[in-house]
């Protein structure tokens, strides 16, 4: 069962590098640096010509951004708290 998570948190993680980051934003202007080795679904952008936090507020579906207080210097709305499958902000 341990193996069958990981695979699905790997194959979610793999997913929104090549099919969302790739698309949202030019794929020359983001680079994985890397991916933690403990939490597999964590992963450390370099990110240039783009604006993150713009990314994530016309891109809501793909991100968690619960942990964030509301009224944010990032305008961010706050959403999607525990939904499987999107990434923290």
């Amino acid at each position: 069962m341990q193996i069958f998570v990981f695979d699905i948190s790997k194959t979610l993680v793999y997913n929104f590098h090549f099919d969302v980051m790739h698309r949202i934003v030019n794929p020359n202007h983001v680079q994985l640096m890397y991916s933690t080795p403990i939490q597999i679904n964590s992963l450390v952008y370099d990110v240039t010509h783009a604006d993150t936090y713009e990314v994530m507020k016309q891109n809501p579906q793909y991100f968690d951004t619960s942990d964030y207080p509301e009224n944010n210097r990032f305008g961010l709305a706050v959403l999607n708290k525990n939904v499987m499958g999107l990434m923290k902000g």
